[in-house]
Protein backbone atom coordinates (compact mmCIF):
# COMPACT_ATOMS: atom_id res chain seq x y z
CA UNK A 1 0.00 0.00 0.00
CA UNK A 2 2.97 2.32 0.52
CA UNK A 3 3.86 2.11 -3.17
CA UNK A 4 0.35 3.23 -4.19
CA UNK A 5 0.48 6.13 -1.72
CA UNK A 6 3.93 7.11 -2.98
CA UNK A 7 2.72 7.08 -6.60
CA UNK A 8 -0.37 9.11 -5.73
CA UNK A 9 1.70 11.65 -3.81
CA UNK A 10 4.40 12.14 -6.44
CA UNK A 11 2.75 11.58 -9.84
CA UNK A 12 1.57 15.15 -10.32
CA UNK A 13 4.76 16.97 -9.20
CA UNK A 14 6.99 14.64 -11.22
CA UNK A 15 4.74 15.02 -14.29
CA UNK A 16 4.78 18.81 -14.00
CA UNK A 17 8.55 18.95 -13.59
CA UNK A 18 9.13 16.52 -16.45
CA UNK A 19 6.78 18.49 -18.70
CA UNK A 20 8.61 21.74 -17.94
CA UNK A 21 12.00 20.16 -18.61
CA UNK A 22 10.90 18.56 -21.88
CA UNK A 23 9.27 21.82 -23.00
CA UNK A 24 12.46 23.80 -22.47
CA UNK A 25 14.55 21.11 -24.19
CA UNK A 26 12.35 21.39 -27.29
CA UNK A 27 12.33 25.20 -27.17
CA UNK A 28 16.10 25.60 -26.82
CA UNK A 29 17.26 22.93 -29.30
CA UNK A 30 16.21 23.82 -32.88
CA UNK A 31 17.32 20.41 -34.19
CA UNK A 32 14.35 18.84 -32.37
CA UNK A 33 11.77 20.76 -34.42
CA UNK A 34 11.20 17.85 -36.87
CA UNK A 35 10.59 15.57 -33.90
CA UNK A 36 8.05 18.05 -32.58
CA UNK A 37 6.35 18.22 -35.97
CA UNK A 38 6.16 14.41 -36.07
CA UNK A 39 4.76 14.05 -32.52
CA UNK A 40 2.19 16.85 -32.72
CA UNK A 41 -0.49 14.92 -34.67
CA UNK A 42 0.01 11.95 -32.36
CA UNK A 43 -0.06 13.79 -29.06
CA UNK A 44 -2.77 16.37 -29.76
CA UNK A 45 -5.76 13.96 -29.63
CA UNK A 46 -4.55 11.92 -26.64
CA UNK A 47 -3.18 14.71 -24.45
CA UNK A 48 -6.53 15.60 -22.81
CA UNK A 49 -7.12 11.94 -21.94
CA UNK A 50 -3.67 11.57 -20.42
CA UNK A 51 -4.09 14.76 -18.41
CA UNK A 52 -7.42 13.49 -17.10
CA UNK A 53 -5.92 10.12 -16.15
CA UNK A 54 -2.99 11.74 -14.36
CA UNK A 55 -5.19 14.09 -12.37
CA UNK A 56 -7.77 11.38 -11.71
CA UNK A 57 -5.22 8.92 -10.33
CA UNK A 58 -3.54 11.58 -8.20
CA UNK A 59 -6.66 13.00 -6.61
CA UNK A 60 -9.01 10.02 -6.67
CA UNK A 61 -9.95 8.71 -3.24
CA UNK A 62 -12.55 6.25 -4.52
CA UNK A 63 -12.28 2.51 -3.98
CA UNK A 64 -12.32 1.10 -7.52
CA UNK A 65 -13.92 -2.13 -6.31
CA UNK A 66 -17.04 -0.15 -5.35
CA UNK A 67 -17.40 1.35 -8.84
CA UNK A 68 -19.68 -1.32 -10.23
CA UNK A 69 -22.33 -0.21 -12.74
CA UNK A 70 -25.92 -0.34 -11.46
CA UNK A 71 -29.21 -0.75 -13.32
CA UNK A 72 -30.30 2.91 -13.24
CA UNK A 73 -27.08 3.96 -14.99
CA UNK A 74 -28.01 1.76 -17.94
CA UNK A 75 -31.40 3.49 -18.24
CA UNK A 76 -29.80 6.92 -18.07
CA UNK A 77 -27.33 5.95 -20.81
CA UNK A 78 -30.15 4.60 -22.99
CA UNK A 79 -32.13 7.83 -22.54
CA UNK A 80 -29.10 9.89 -23.48
CA UNK A 81 -28.52 7.89 -26.65
CA UNK A 82 -32.22 8.12 -27.61
CA UNK A 83 -32.32 11.89 -27.06
CA UNK A 84 -29.12 12.42 -29.05
CA UNK A 85 -30.49 10.31 -31.91
CA UNK A 86 -33.75 12.31 -31.83
CA UNK A 87 -31.92 15.62 -31.91
CA UNK A 88 -29.57 14.51 -34.69
CA UNK A 89 -32.55 13.17 -36.62
CA UNK A 90 -34.39 16.49 -36.27
CA UNK A 91 -31.29 18.37 -37.41
CA UNK A 92 -30.98 16.15 -40.48
CA UNK A 93 -34.70 16.17 -41.35
CA UNK A 94 -35.18 19.92 -40.95
CA UNK A 95 -31.75 20.82 -42.41
CA UNK A 96 -30.88 22.93 -39.38
CA UNK A 97 -27.61 24.82 -39.79
CA UNK A 98 -25.44 26.10 -36.96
Amino acid sequence: MKVVRFLKDWTLPVSIALGIIIYFVFVEIPALEPVSDWFTPLSRPILPSFMFLILFTVFCKVDFKKLRPVKWQLWVAIQQVVFVLLIVGMILVFHIQG
